[in-house]
């Protein structure tokens, strides 16, 4: 991943889109001959939020999962949705390299880890919590895409916060990648780019400043997540992959028509 700063003249030239979930949660209700989602909700504290103490510990999970459909196609999404949500609890598991395959065990050992912390150490009294939302961000009939919602606090100047977007094909259960959707991701990157720095790039010589300062040699990169959308496809960025903590979260959306040229022709034929 490549971490980036944007300057402030920056952002004044950029069309940021907002992103509401709330804009397409109307799909979770989606049935039709497809998958339906329920959320599952999971909760574990220490002792010392039951007798109100300030040595207190909090993980709660919930997430969105496949209760309908075709067994091998649901099982193939909650796989991949379970996975990523282990993963997110594997920053404070006991066991090196090995990816703890129960929920349940996975947040105990991080009311574990809080208690041990708490126990060898007399002047330690700062609460944790760690915060695990999804939800079904868009479906249509082919098509769902997921969102993760990670927050922890374990001490420091702010929370931890990140994002997944998982994006799969319901007629197979696959999790869809970039070169999915497009059949050409440099020139997806090149049209990113012209779409996110054109206002920008305009009004700089090739010698000024580069118009994005990464740590690599390029001016621009996609980010890790992205959302398939009704009307196009999201790019979003988590804190610090595009600018520091205090931008929070930047997100584009880049429409069909637009990438139109570019778009794969299995993608195509997917009804969004």
């Amino acid at each position: 991943m490549n971490l980036c700063s944007w300057k402030p003249l920056l952002l004044a030239f950029l069309s940021i889109y907002i992103w509401s979930c709330s804009s397409d949660k109307g799909n979770e209700q989606f049935t039709g001959d497809g998958i339906y989602f329920e959320e599952v909700s999971m909760m574990k504290i220490s002792s010392g939020c039951s007798e109100q103490k300030q040595e207190c510990a909090k993980v709660s999970v919930d997430y969105p999962l496949a209760k309908t459909g075709d067994a091998y196609i649901k099982d193939k999404i909650n796989k991949v949705t379970k996975q990523k949500v282990l993963e997110s609890l594997a920053v404070f598991s006991e066991h090196d390299n090995k990816l703890v395959e129960d929920l349940d065990v996975a947040m105990a050992e991080f009311i574990k880890l809080y208690e041990s912390y708490v126990r060898e150490s007399n002047f330690f009294s700062i609460p944790w919590e760690l915060k695990i939302d999804g939800e079904v961000l868009y479906q249509s009939e082919k098509m769902v895409c997921l969102k993760l919602e990670n927050s922890s606090y374990t001490g420091g100047a702010h929370p931890n916060e990140y994002t997944t977007l998982l994006n799969f094909n319901t007629e197979t259960g696959d999790l869809l990648e970039l070169n999915d959707i497009v059949s050409d991701v440099a020139k997806l990157r090149v049209l990113a780019e012209e779409s996110i720095l054109g206002k920008r790039k305009k009004e700089v010589d090739e010698s000024d400043v580069p118009v994005i300062e990464l740590a690599s040699d390029s001016y621009f990169t996609l980010p890790e997540n992205f959302a398939i959308q009704k009307n196009g496809i999201l790019l979003f960025y988590n804190p610090y992959e595009a600018s520091d903590y205090a931008s929070g979260t930047l997100s584009f959306l880049l429409s069909y028509d637009d990438l139109n040229s570019i778009l794969a022709n299995g993608f195509k034929s997917l009804n969004l």
